[in-house]
């Protein structure tokens, strides 16, 4: 206010920003105290004179690199049979496609801002920049022309990062754009860089060569390249037009794997006869006969008779399968003899399993029943999971065409994919009822569900693949021969089952009792609660748990070396080193296959760090 009593106008300016950049961060976190600066310095060192060392070793011209890339093949799919690799390609392709029309239905189409993406250049040059540095004297050949290199790059990022430096935040680049970018740069290298690649010819001589990467392939990479944009673009046309995309999709993936493992890569030799006058019947029946009950135990009424009977019906299929009461049987003296024509175990197997499978779907029924269309609906669901048990048991147990070297079809990193994702899917739907059974109120399902529990945690891994692998084809009656792979999967499958329902169990304990409570107010039955209410938030709170044990499953796999199985691991350690062209290349290759499972560990990692931000776990 002036001395004459007129008001006047103030201007009130920004705060000032604080002093920020590189140098300001190494005062404020690294050089602050005397005793930080000691610090900073010492590891500094450290760190640069390990990393020198580090270098110096991965650029040793004497280290055998080229032994990974020319047994890539070998490390990958193990021996499988030359005149049959065309499957492999279609296994890699249907992947192809499904992620690509995936990507389209669910719109993976974020947005990166310019400022992220100068960061990640500015990294890759200071990366290679700092390589040339602390590269030890004898590599000074290559140095220059990396340092070169890299200090360009680096230039490159900070250049663009200055010409946006007032709006850094505000550009954004399409992530699918920049995916394409970076899609044609590799494209362009595959036709420019090249490898040392071992081609194997027809009469079993072996050659090592230099080639084109685009070209070390029977199927260039570059055309799967084009098959992930195509399929893309379909995907991006048909999405609006097929509202149910993603289900389909979902059940695509699902089957996807059993197809690729069981059908594809497998290449059973399959007796048509035997499945129209064995497994077709079984199907019928126990399919119209089972889905008439399911449709009838669906209805909507409360009576106590539905739970009984189904409860007596898995008790009594359980202990069919337990004492050996087989439904066909060619001795005359069994209770349940019935003169057949076709009176194999495999048949009795399929048939008492489906009884099994067909009284945990009874015992569901009033919960997930209803309507008409309700019931009808799940009869279908019932259809199409008797469907799938007949058919793994018919596609385990018959011999494959295939005429391999070894005592599986499946080896290297095509090995560890199968068990891991074989077992990490089977193990989540059995955890997840083991945990449920163990905190049931009915003290037979809580006690047989803790003693499954903790006597397959109280036994190593090792032990329960030794047990998969020699005692289940005798548990299987002793006459069909369950192929490797698939026992390996029953055994990790059982083992990572029992971890991951104690970290239910956890999710579970976590939740309020007044949760419960209100779900008993608005009378929700047992399973409505527990789907509904219960679960959902148990999983969601145990998610980095679960991770935990994917990550610890996926690596686990490497075990399997003992029963016979050659995973990536096994592969890389023994068996290229082994051979004359390879000797002495075992660290180089062991270093090769740690890099690969880090790909995938930190990739699970990242994606559980993404999921946990968008379910909000761990904020109010």
């Amino acid at each position: 206010m002036a001395d004459d009593g007129a008001f006047v106008e103030t201007i009130e300016l920004a705060p000032e920003l604080p002093p920020s950049g590189p140098v300001q961060w190494i005062r404020e976190n690294l050089t602050y105290s005397v005793a930080s600066t000691i610090i900073t310095v010492v590891v500094g060192l450290v760190v640069v004179f390990g990393l020198r060392g580090l270098i110096g070793w991965f650029l040793d011209p004497f280290r055998k690199w080229s032994s990974v890339t020319a047994n890539a093949r070998l490390l990958m799919v193990q021996a499988y049979p030359a005149e049959q690799f065309s499957r492999v390609w279609i296994s890699v392709g249907i992947v192809v496609v499904l992620a690509g029309l995936s990507a389209a239905a669910w719109r993976v189409a974020g947005k990166v801002s310019v400022g992220q993406i100068t960061k990640a250049i500015m990294g890759i040059g200071s990366a290679l920049l700092l390589i040339a540095l602390l590269a030890p004297g004898e590599f000074s050949g290559g140095r220059g022309l990396l340092a070169v290199i890299g200090l360009v790059i680096a230039l490159a990022g900070y250049g663009l990062k200055r010409s946006n430096r007032e709006t850094i935040n505000d550009p954004t680049i399409s992530t699918v754009g920049l995916a394409a970018v970076i899609l044609v740069l590799i494209a362009a290298a595959l036709w420019i860089v090249k490898l040392p690649v071992q081609e194997v010819f027809a009469d079993g001589t072996k050659e090592v060569t230099n080639q084109l990467l685009a070209r070390s392939t029977k199927l260039p990479w570059t055309i799967l390249i084009g098959v992930l944009a195509l399929s893309y673009a379909i995907g991006v046309a048909i999405r609006d037009a097929i509202p149910s995309l993603r289900r389909i999709l979902v059940v695509l993936w699902t089957l996807s794997f059993p197809v690729i493992l069981m059908v594809v890569m497998r290449a059973p030799d399959i007796d048509w006869g035997t499945v129209l006058s064995v497994d077709l019947p079984i199907f019928l029946v126990l399919g119209a006969l089972i889905g008439y009950i399911l449709y009838v135990i669906g209805a909507p009424d409360t009576g106590e008779w539905k739970y009984i009977f189904s409860a007596l019906w898995l008790a009594f299929s359980v202990a069919w399968v337990l004492f050996g009461w087989y439904l066909f049987d060619t001795n005359s003296s069994s209770p349940f003899h019935i003169t057949a024509p076709a009176a194999d175990v495999l048949q009795r197997l399929e048939f008492k399993f489906s009884m099994i499978l067909g009284a945990i779907f009874a015992l569901a029924a009033p919960s997930f029943g209803g309507a008409k269309a309700a019931r009808i609906r799940y009869v279908g669901i019932w259809l199409a999971a008797l469907f799938a048990l007949i058919a793994s048991f018919r596609l385990s147990a018959v011999p494959s065409e295939l005429v391999l070297g070894g005592s599986a079809f499946v080896g290297g990193l095509s090995l560890t994919f199968t068990l891991a994702i074989a077992a990490i899917v089977l193990s989540f739907p059995l955890g997840v009822l083991l945990a449920l059974g163990r905190a049931s109120s009915m003290p037979i399902i809580r006690m047989i569900s803790t003693a499954y529990i903790e006597l397959v945690r109280s036994v190593p891994l090792i032990t329960w693949l030794y047990i998969g692998s020699n005692l289940l084809n005798l548990f299987l009656a002793g006459v069909v021969d369950i192929f490797s792979v698939v026992r390996a999967i029953i055994a990790m499958t059982l083992f990572s089952a029992a971890y991951l329902a104690e970290n239910v169990r956890g999710g579970l304990q976590s939740i309020p009792k007044g949760q419960y409570e209100a779900a008993d107010a608005v009378g929700m039955s047992v399973v409505q609660k527990t789907v509904l209410i219960t679960l959902p938030q148990a999983l969601k709170a145990v998610i980095p748990a679960l991770v935990g044990q994917v990550i610890a499953l996926f690596k686990d796999t490497s075990l399997v070396s003992i029963i016979g199985l050659f995973d990536l691991l096994y592969i890389a350690r023994n068996v290229v080193p082994g051979q004359s062209a390879n000797l002495g290349s075992i660290m180089e290759l062991t270093v090769a296959a740690a890099v690969i499972y880090w790909i995938f560990t930190f990739t699970f990692s990242r994606s559980s760090m993404r999921l946990e931000r968008r379910l909000g776990l761990g904020t109010r």
